[in-house]
């Protein structure tokens, strides 16, 4: 069985998002007439770069099947192989408190990047929303994405 979630956005995210967007529109055309023309190209790469890397990252949908986990991103994907997998639960957003973001976007196109907490260590989050919290844990890495979906160890998957 095979199961696809699509990535909603919470309004907190979209707002954070527009807000920076719009903020950027507004920048941008200020330094590229008002800054001397090395300080300029600094800025633009700066704030650029940083906010195309985010957005290229952001997860469009989650596939669950006995073949395993696949996150699709606007550019790319990640795969992780069922051999790999070796717990896989819905989990509450609570277990995300006092996340402190190691690298990557606390806001702006969704919770993108790397993250740490007391009761999860150090853990990679693709998220669009605070509902729905899937955990993906492997030998080498604890991923969080969003999906209505739980599986047990056995690889049956559960739409409760």
């Amino acid at each position: 069985m095979t199961t696809v979630w699509r990535n909603r956005w919470s309004g907190g995210i979209l707002a954070i998002t527009i807000i920076t967007a719009i903020g950027v529109a507004i920048i941008m055309p200020l330094c590229l007439w008002f800054v001397p023309t090395m300080l300029k190209w600094l800025i633009i790469a700066v704030i650029a770069v940083p906010l195309l890397w985010t957005a290229c990252l952001t997860p469009r949908s989650l596939t669950v099947s006995s073949r395993g986990v696949v996150l699709r991103r606007v550019v790319g994907s990640l795969k992780i192989p069922a051999g790999e997998i070796v717990e896989m639960r819905r989990m509450a957003r609570e277990e995300l408190n006092g996340a402190i973001r190691i690298v990557g976007s606390g806001g702006f196109c969704g919770y993108i990047g790397r993250f740490r907490n007391r009761r999860l260590g150090v853990f990679t989050m693709n998220i669009t929303e605070w509902n729905n919290l899937l955990k993906v844990r492997t030998n080498r890495r604890t991923y969080i994405f969003n999906g209505r979906v739980a599986t047990t160890q056995s690889g049956t998957v559960n739409n409760s």
